[in-house]
């Protein structure tokens, strides 16, 4: 079985856990910290996946332009679910097409 099958499988109980708010280090840690560093400009949440968005959520939130990307169709479907102006793609965030400029 392969990463995205992986992700794929265990999406719906990773969906559930990231969007508890508070349990982990990105809500008690990291998300203040990383957000005050990050320039005002288009990004990829692709580390190494976007998940169900909640980096994405939390840049766009910021003013910040973001393409979210995800092997897990699951995985996107949650994030487009709660952000639907947003742009989410699936993909392999090793090959993304506009790194290429085919974008």
């Amino acid at each position: 079985m392969g990463l995205g099958e992986a992700w794929e499988r265990n999406a719906a109980a990773w969906i559930r856990w990231a969007r508890e708010p508070g349990h982990d280090s990105y809500w008690r840690f990291h998300r203040d910290a990383f957000l005050s560093l990050v320039p005002l400009t288009r990004s990829v949440d692709a580390r190494p996946r976007c998940g169900e968005g909640r980096l994405s959520r939390d840049l766009r939130s910021l003013g910040h332009r973001v393409v979210g990307v995800d092997v897990s169709e699951t995985m996107v479907a949650a994030a487009r679910e709660a952000d639907p102006a947003a742009e989410y793609l699936v993909a392999d965030p090793r090959s993304l097409p506009f790194l290429h400029g085919q974008r």
